[in-house]
């Protein structure tokens, strides 16, 4: 998932229902796992679900 420049405030992304092993810095809060997208930037989230089955959200 990729993100537009046109964001106005600073933004990160928690997934909630998705295992992230290895990829730890795509998976939000801001300042925790990864510093927050700063307005007018990209950043382009990219973690394997393989073998992920249930409800996502």
């Amino acid at each position: 998932m990729s993100r537009s420049p046109e964001m106005r405030r600073s933004y990160a992304i928690h997934w909630h229902g998705f295992f992230q092993p290895r990829t730890s810095g795509m998976d939000g809060p801001a300042f925790v796992n990864q510093c927050s997208v700063a307005p007018n930037s990209t950043f382009t989230y990219s973690f394997d679900t393989a073998n992920q089955t249930g409800n996502f959200w």
